[in-house]
């Protein structure tokens, strides 16, 4: 098998070059889950491959790249599930994989910056790792390559890079239909891979819960393992050892300690001369812990894919918002504003919203009155709702900038290039795709991009074919900014008989006994020690690959300014984590020109 990282090809001006032999004219980066590498590489033969994608975005389990260079012709299959990774195409040379270092180490010079695109990563990105643009990233000429991609290029040129996640046929009947068939994929992987073991990183939560329970209907109870993160009270042992008590369960609790420990922050760091990293997500702890041959599920990105804004779900349970039910759960006057809240954020994101650019007006004023930062779009319909999501993750809202771009001009051309990309899809696919191409790719990318152990990995579940086909572009109605997340809850009740209520409320049959560790600002404070003596903004490679004026006295008096707040300790909490993101992509850089050298010289 390939390793997903190792997935890298390059031309040379002459011809196509990849990093693994190919196998019968195409290779198979990563782990295909709902068919064997040999079964897909036999449908690639015999299909079409119309029929190949379609399929593909109908049934794709698994975190995986197919390949193939035939004479000059690349292709590129990017599985639903992929990690994502990286194309450049300019000078007249291509070069593509899943690592960013990897990547920029094969282009022809010393890789430029992209004046919009890194501009737009240190204003967003340092609030939010999900802020960052579908399409356009911080080097010049270099985009990503999203979840579900087919690329068509040769030495000299790109001729066909687009999205097929909305080409699947039919969609499943139910989401119950579309969890079946992945974990009825998953099973089947590991009984043709009997020495893989597998886990379920455990919130709690009924994203995870109904993971596992899937995972138990096929694996049998024995066959998989709950792991905790000492990470939250929403995401950690408050909700996971009721639930696990409710199911006769015990759960592994996994602290935070792992950032107290120098080794472990080395490997962290070691994860930034590769590619952008989230150097604090709680599923890092896992580098601290000795597992091996192990999948670990995470119930991660079902609330993006539900169309759900992420505001306290949890509260209540599985009644809907706006009910006699959800009043009598909300104790108290902020607990029902709260619910009040969530409702109307949900409700920017259904179908009636979408239609209606007056009633988008209306609100979006409202909304950007209540904060200091945020401004409302200038123009409602269907670009101002694309516009506000890229820029805020909430439709005709735009956050205030700092930068010296006009901010409606490049979300424009990254609506364009989105556009190009994803096809002739209607208004309510529109959204879905961005959705999932920013806040749901990212979230992928930041937790399947990370080797936990010796063949440890992570996967998103709701990335997987059956349920993105599901989801992606079907109608919300006013129910669903209620209750998003009902067939999630009916899901779970059907698998175990309880309804999520119940087991919330279960009283533990284990007890906390892991001291949880350093807090996230302890572990801002541990990587900045750590990486604070390289930072040199005179010296710095994004500063000399950057050559757009404005852009250039932007970024410069943003890194000195925080480079003197750095160094003596008055950073705020914004310029601490700005600094970590500055460090990890001049790291990605250093990285990129070392394997430059080497490769020039054999």
């Amino acid at each position: 098998m390939h390793s997903i990282h190792n997935f890298l090809v390059w031309s040379d001006r002459s011809s196509l070059r990849t990093s693994a032999p190919r196998e019968g004219g195409w290779t198979v980066f990563g782990e295909p889950m709902h068919a064997s590498p040999k079964e897909l590489v036999e449908r690639l033969y015999t299909w079409s491959m119309d029929d190949f994608l379609a399929s593909e975005a109908r049934t794709s389990v698994g975190n995986y790249v197919l390949i193939s260079t035939d004479g000059d012709v690349l292709r590129v299959v990017t599985s639903p599930s992929y990690s994502g990774g990286y194309l450049y195409h300019g000078d007249g040379l291509i070069s593509a994989g899943t690592d960013l270092a990897k990547v920029l180490s094969r282009l022809p010079s010393e890789p430029q910056m992209d004046p919009c695109g890194l501009s737009f990563y240190l204003d967003y990105a340092p609030r939010s790792n999900f802020n960052q643009l579908p399409l356009t990233t911080m080097f010049k000429d270099v985009q990503r390559v999203p979840p579900g991609s087919f690329i068509v290029a040769d030495s000299s040129r790109v001729h066909t890079f687009r999205s097929f996640l909305n080409d699947a046929r039919e969609r499943p009947a139910s989401f119950n239909q579309a969890m079946d068939e992945t974990m009825q994929s998953v099973a089947g992987f590991f009984e043709r891979n009997p020495d893989q073991k597998a886990a379920v990183m455990f919130s709690g939560g009924v994203d995870s819960l109904a993971i596992y329970l899937g995972l138990r209907e096929k694996l049998g109870k024995e066959g998989t393992k709950l792991y905790t993160m000492m990470h939250s009270s929403s995401n950690g042992p408050d909700r996971a050892l009721p639930v696990a008590a409710s199911l006769e369960e015990s759960v592994t609790l996994v602290d935070n300690t792992i950032y107290e420990k120098n080794d472990a922050l080395q490997k962290i760091l070691s994860l930034m001369d590769s590619d952008i990293t989230s150097f604090s997500a709680p599923h890092l702890s896992f580098l601290g812990m000795k597992l091996d041959n192990t999948i670990v599920f995470s119930g991660q990105n079902f609330d993006a894919l539900a169309n759900i804004h992420m505001e306290i779900l949890q509260e209540t349970q599985e009644v809907g918002y706006y009910s006699a039910a959800a009043k009598r759960i909300a104790h108290t006057d902020n607990r029902e504003q709260r619910q009040q809240r969530a409702f109307m954020k949900n409700l920017s994101l259904t179908d009636a919203y979408i239609g209606d650019p007056y009633f988008q007006k209306l609100t979006v004023e409202y909304f950007t009155g209540l904060t200091s930062n945020a401004l409302p779009d200038p123009k409602p319909g269907q670009d101002g709702i694309l516009r506000g999501l890229l820029s805020s993750q909430f439709p005709n809202i735009l956050s205030k900038t700092k930068h010296p771009f006009n901010q409606v001009q490049y979300l424009d051309e990254e609506i364009s290039l989105f556009r190009k990309y994803i096809g002739q899809v209607d208004g309510r696919a529109e959204v879905d795709l961005m959705r999932h191409l920013t806040y749901s790719h990212f979230s992928n990318k930041r937790i399947t991009s990370v080797e936990l152990g010796s063949n440890v990995r992570s996967i998103l579940l709701a990335m997987s074919g059956p349920v993105t086909s599901y989801f992606l572009g079907r109608p919300r109605g006013l129910a669903e900014a209620s209750q998003p997340k009902r067939e999630i809850y009916a899901y779970t009740k059907r698998q175990c008989g309880l309804p999520y209520r119940q087991m919330i409320k279960t009283a533990p049959t284990q007890n906390e006994t892991s001291a949880a560790g350093p807090n996230a600002d302890d572990r801002v404070i541990s990587m900045l020690e750590s990486i604070k003596g390289s930072l040199d903004p005179d010296n710095s490679p994004i500063l000399r690959g950057l050559n757009d004026p404005k852009a250039h006295a932007f970024v410069s008096r943003v890194y000195k300014k925080l480079f003197d707040a750095v160094q003596t300790s008055t950073a705020s909490s914004f310029q601490k984590q700005l600094a970590i993101k500055i460090y990890n992509l001049e790291a990605v850089l250093a990285s990129a020109k070392k394997m430059q050298d080497l490769y020039s010289r054999s």
